[in-house]
């Protein structure tokens, strides 16, 4: 058989139509899916986004703890309740135990070229991407970090809270179980990140 003939017996022409069009496009993941059950002021939020807010949060909390020996009126660290307090003991026991690790982690020239665009440092990532993540949380104390901080941002919630925190929506206005099983796969999304 010459190399340019294809033999009919392996070729898609013997496939229906409707299963060649199936297997066209892009496929959505799970996460995409979820995202656009949520709608923000530009459309339905987009991951890299949200990675850029929630690191940034982290990473702004560190700094100020070291610097206060405090987490003041750090917007992630916001809310009351006995199982915050826990939460937030865990993250100040982390922090203090392993203080050379985030004084590297929260210095924003170790970061990616967004966090210091006018600084001269070269950086390997420009921003917060998948990639940037898995290599940051490689390390299993930042890996630490921040799956208590994603347990603090969820622990004592409402969903309107949860929207007001994340800037963007999981309905209309008026609440169901929909919202908080939403806002429960979402976390937990977060978290898989950390592992």
């Amino acid at each position: 058989m010459d190399s340019c003939e294809t033999d009919s017996s392996n070729s898609d022409s013997s496939l229906p139509k409707q299963s060649l069009i199936s297997k066209r496009g892009r496929k959505h993941t799970s996460l995409t899916l979820l995202l656009w059950s949520f709608t923000g002021k530009r459309g339905h939020p987009k991951m890299e986004n949200i990675r850029y807010y929630l690191h940034r949060s982290i990473k702004r909390t560190v700094r100020h703890y070291l610097k206060k020996k405090c987490f003041g009126a750090s917007q992630l660290i916001g809310f009351g309740g006995l199982k915050s307090q826990q939460l937030i003991d865990e993250i100040r026991t982390l922090v203090i135990t392993h203080i050379e690790i985030f004084e590297d982690f929260a210095d924003l020239k170790t970061g990616p070229k967004a966090d210091h665009r006018y600084s001269r440092k070269s950086s390997f990532f420009l921003t917060y991407s998948l990639k940037y993540v898995a290599a940051l949380l490689s390390n299993p104390q930042v890996a630490q970090l921040y799956r208590l901080c994603v347990q603090l941002i969820f622990v004592e919630a409402e969903a309107e809270a949860l929207c007001q925190r994340w800037r963007f929506r999981c309905c209309s206005g008026v609440h169901s179980n929909l919202c908080q099983e939403r806002w429960g796969k979402f976390k937990e999304f977060l978290l898989l990140e950390g592992h």
